[in-house]
C-alpha cells in the first residue's frame, strides 16, 4: 500500500487508515498532529496516488510505486518511461471537416505528461516480444508489396499486413494511456485492480 504522507509503498500491516487516508507508522504522529491542529493533513506534493473508477491519479510529476502497474508485483527498480497526451474528446468532431484539421489543431490542444510506471520481468518481456512481433509483421509486409507481382492482390496483402502491424503494435505496447490531465494531475487509465485496490478514493477537492 502506498503511503498518502510519504509516498512510499509499504506492506499493508504496517498502515493505518486516519480520515480516508493510507499512512504508514513513520507518518502516523505527524500526521496525527497536524490533524488536532487542523492544518491541512497533506503537506505540498504529498496525497500523490488515488484511484477514481478503473484509472489511476497522479499528482504531476510524482513517483509510482516499485510495483507492475499491469500485475501488482514487484517491479524491482524497472520503470519505463512514458510521454502522455491528452485532449477533450470533442476535438474528434474535427474529423468531419477533415483529418489534416484535427491533427493540427490536436497537436496545439493537447495536454502532456511524463510518468515512470513499474514493470515486472514477465510484463517487459511481453512488451518486448509484442515490438518485436510488430517489426516482423512491418518487415514481412513491405516483402510482400516489394517483391510480388504488381498485377497481383499480393502488393495490396502486403500494405494491410503493415498497416495491421503498426496498428496492433502501438495499442499493444503501449501500456497505459491517459484519460484527463490537468495542471496538477494525470488520470490514467491501464493500472490492474490490485494496484488501485488499497489507493484512497479520488475527491474533486484534493
Amino acid at each position: 500500500m502506498v503511503c498518502a504522507e510519504c509516498g512510499k509503498t509499504f506492506p499493508s500491516p504496517m498502515m493505518v487508515t486516519i480520515s480516508h487516508h493510507q499512512i504508514c507508522a513513520g507518518c502516523k504522529p505527524m500526521f496525527l498532529q497536524r490533524l488536532a491542529e487542523g492544518a491541512p493533513l497533506l503537506r505540498e506534493g504529498h496525497g500523490s496516488l488515488f484511484r477514481s473508477k478503473r484509472d489511476l491519479v497522479v499528482r504531476q510529476n510524482s513517483p509510482l510505486p516499485d510495483t507492475c502497474i499491469r500485475c501488482n508485483a514487484a517491479a524491482n527498480g524497472f520503470k519505463l518511461r512514458r510521454t502522455l497526451s491528452w485532449h477533450s474528446r470533442w476535438y474528434y468532431l474535427l474529423i468531419i471537416p477533415g483529418l489534416l484539421v484535427y491533427a493540427i489543431v490536436a497537436v496545439l490542444v493537447r495536454k502532456k505528461a511524463v510518468v515512470d510506471i513499474g514493470l515486472c520481468e514477465v510484463h517487459q518481456k511481453k512488451r518486448k516480444t509484442i515490438i518485436w512481433a510488430c517489426w516482423a509483421g512491418v518487415l514481412a509486409g513491405f516483402s510482400t508489396l516489394f517483391l510480388s507481382p504488381l498485377d497481383s492482390v499480393l502488393p495490396v496483402f502486403g500494405i494491410l499486413v503493415v498497416i495491421f502491424a503498426m496498428v496492433f503494435g502501438i495499442l499493444k505496447s503501449r501500456m497505459i494511456h491517459a484519460t484527463k490531465i490537468d495542471p496538477d494531475f494525470v488520470w490514467i487509465r491501464g493500472a490492474c485492480p490490485d494496484y488501485l485496490m488499497h489507493l484512497p478514493e479520488w475527491s474533486d477537492v484534493q
